[in-house]
């Protein structure tokens, strides 16, 4: 599990439980509302690797509830401590520019999706890759943020073919090669679209290759990917989800 993931599960239970220990004693509503601070780094951490899918209604109902309760406090100043107020207001001020942060950020992600060709297809990438090589039946790419660190390195190769029997046989050679272990072969949807996939490793099994097979609108793609197994495991995974999500949506 990521490390930051962790840090912020732990924060927020730490949240929780001190709030809680804090309202049995004191039946404060401000201890209401550090309850539900501690969710929202739970939050947070639940959606850290997947931010395209937050889940911004949750989080908004949650400010919503702290703004509510600090609206009483301030209506009712004089039974609360100012100093106590005033942490919570700040808290909650922080907690609402962050989550607007994240809803920036995740729309920008979105939109970020250059347009790229091959054979007589078009479809959308996002822009953590750069075009490197390309043929009228494939194009290459290389992960951006590799540039500086070669075992973070991921290449991907989007191939179009021109009859089903030539994605056929690609398919059935990627799950019968020497020079490879067959970790995991898988019939799965994504977008909709049936994909046939074959998850290998070399020999000494410091590298992953990930192979997907589909067809759309009377037409066969294939998109291979290869990299070093862990990075791949531990650091590309919701990269390449996205990824495949991406190409296989728009491509048409």
């Amino acid at each position: 599990m990521n490390f930051i993931k962790i840090i912020l599960y732990l924060v927020g239970v730490y949240l929780i439980l001190g709030g809680l220990a804090s309202f049995l004693k004191t039946l404060s509503i401000l201890d209401v509302f550090g309850i539900f601070i501690g969710f929202i780094p739970l939050i947070i951490g639940f959606y850290w690797e997947d931010l395209k899918n937050f889940n911004f209604k949750a989080m908004w109902g949650i400010l919503l509830f702290q703004w509510f309760i600090l609206f009483y406090v301030f209506f009712n100043l004089r039974s609360f401590n100012f100093g106590d107020v005033a942490t919570a207001t700040t808290i909650a001020m922080a907690a609402t520019v962050f989550t607007f942060v994240i809803w920036i950020r995740v729309n920008q992600s979105v939109k970020k999706t250059p347009e790229y060709h091959v054979a007589d297809s078009t479809f959308k990438m996002y822009d953590w890759w750069h075009e490197i090589n390309s043929t009228n039946e494939s194009v290459e790419f290389r992960n951006s943020v590799s540039d500086n660190e070669p075992l973070l390195e991921m290449n991907l190769l989007l191939k179009q073919y021109t009859k089903a029997y030539e994605l056929e046989s690609e398919y059935q050679n990627s799950k019968s090669s020497v020079n490879r272990t067959i970790v995991e072969t898988e019939n799965k949807t994504i977008e909709g679209i049936n994909v046939r996939s074959v998850n290998s490793q070399d020999t000494n099994k410091d590298k992953t290759f990930l192979d997907y097979y589909f067809q759309k609108n009377g037409k066969y793609y294939s998109i291979h990917l290869a990299g070093y197994t862990n990075p791949i495991k531990e650091l590309h995974n919701k990269r390449i989800e996205f990824t495949l999500e991406s190409i296989i949506s728009t491509i048409n």
